[in-house]
């Protein structure tokens, strides 16, 4: 997409920094060079650019492109932000369709949504691993999946660099989650035609042996994640399910992605666990940013009627994560929230045990634990005095056993 020529921002907060926002790039797809169209200033951005989901540059940005675009065709652009995605899909739509009729490629629009669908999801891949995509897929095999392979780099060619690598997807990135998201049946959009055939090539791209990790489980795991925070049924129907047989796959994508996900307000308890539980004993940096996010989620969907032994075992468990991550990343703020996470195990040892000498020695693990401005090195000693913080709780929780047993 020619938006890759814009500078782009993360977030656009007022309408001013919007407006402003669209404007600096609806002038630069009516560049000459683009679409060539004469006097971009009467092309007016959204009239409610107050939504919520303008807050991304990106989607000021999409909104600018359709604007243009409409603008040269002679059309009405979509006035939603939720239709931006569908009507710049309809218009890949329309090029494949052209190249189609010109001759220029050999696989008609339909077939070609699918090997778009593969490779978005996919990601790039050198020309013998998307030939084997697609295969998964049952889509073609053999010469017949190397001649869609081709076709594909027609209207996608690859990207210069040393490897040569096809299965461009399609970008911005929102665009292509968005494509995904409407191709895949479940998402009730009116109007866009879902596609049966997407429901098994999803999870035959992301789990195609089991828990195997391919060249492109992480791009697929990344694709659905942050396709699933926008689209309800990619995380219920398809990503959910996907995780709790394989949970191994999520670790994949990565810390950030993983964080995205524990955000999810439609991810389930049982979905989290099934990632935390098998996660590494000591995570790297970036991936233990998203297992201190999961444990998080998970310690906020305990009910608060649970016993207060796994009460206490889950406010461990947080404050050890999180003063791991926060030594890794050299990162106070996860000291403080493992203090916090101590904290309210004290409160609720003192309203249901007797454990003066740990609640004693918890204290004073727990101001150790208070974040400092002096970074890593004290963020590794406060990590140390949390676990032994850890430590009390986990031997209150077995006092807390003994106590009820005998009860």
């Amino acid at each position: 997409m020619v938006a890759g020529a814009i500078e782009l921002g993360a977030l656009a907060v007022t309408t001013a920094e919007r407006r402003a926002a669209f404007a600096a790039a609806r002038d630069r797809f009516a560049a000459q060079d683009l679409f060539d169209v004469a006097d971009p200033s009467a092309i007016h951005p959204p009239r409610d650019m107050k939504q919520a989901a303008y807050d991304l540059v990106l989607t000021v940005h999409m909104a600018a492109l359709a604007a243009v675009d409409a603008r040269a065709r002679g059309v009405r652009p979509p006035s939603d932000p939720a239709m931006l995605s569908a009507y710049l899909i309809d218009r890949e739509y329309d090029h494949w369709q052209s190249l189609y009729d010109h001759g220029q490629v050999s696989v008609e629009p339909t077939t070609m949504a699918r090997i778009v669908y593969a490779a978005t999801l996919s990601g790039p891949l050198p020309r013998d691993q998307a030939i084997r995509v697609l295969s998964l897929t049952r889509l073609a095999s053999g010469e017949d999946a190397a001649r869609l392979v081709d076709g594909h780099a027609v209207c996608y060619p690859p990207a210069p660099g040393a490897v040569q690598r096809v299965f461009q997807p399609l970008y911005p990135d929102h665009l292509g989650e968005d494509f995904i998201a409407l191709r895949s049946p479940g998402s009730g959009h009116v109007g866009y035609q879902a596609d049966a055939w997407a429901s098994d090539a999803l999870v035959r791209i992301a789990a195609p042996a089991d828990e195997a990790v391919t060249p492109w489980t992480q791009a697929a795991m990344t694709t659905l994640i942050y396709a699933a925070a926008r689209w309800h049924h990619v995380g219920r129907e398809y990503l959910f399910p996907l995780l709790r047989r394989y949970p191994r796959l999520a670790q994949t994508a990565g810390g950030t992605a993983l964080a995205e996900l524990a955000g999810n307000q439609d991810v389930d308890q049982a979905t989290l666990n099934a990632i935390y539980t098998i996660r590494p004993h000591h995570s790297h940096a970036d991936a233990g940013v998203g297992f201190a996010e999961i444990a998080t989620r998970l310690n906020s969907l305990l009910p608060s009627h649970a016993p207060p032994a796994q009460r206490l075992l889950a406010y461990q468990e947080l404050a050890w994560q999180l003063s791991e991550t926060g030594y890794f990343e050299g990162n106070p703020a996860y000291m403080l929230r493992a203090a916090e996470a101590i904290d309210k195990a004290l409160a609720l040892g003192r309203r249901g045990l007797r454990w003066r000498r740990a609640d004693s020695e918890l204290r004073q693990d727990r101001a150790a634990a208070r974040p400092v401005p002096e970074g890593r090195s004290r963020c590794g000693h406060a990590a140390r005095h949390a676990k032994a913080a850890s430590r009390h709780l986990d031997g209150t929780c077995h006092a807390q056993r003994r106590h009820r047993n005998r009860n």
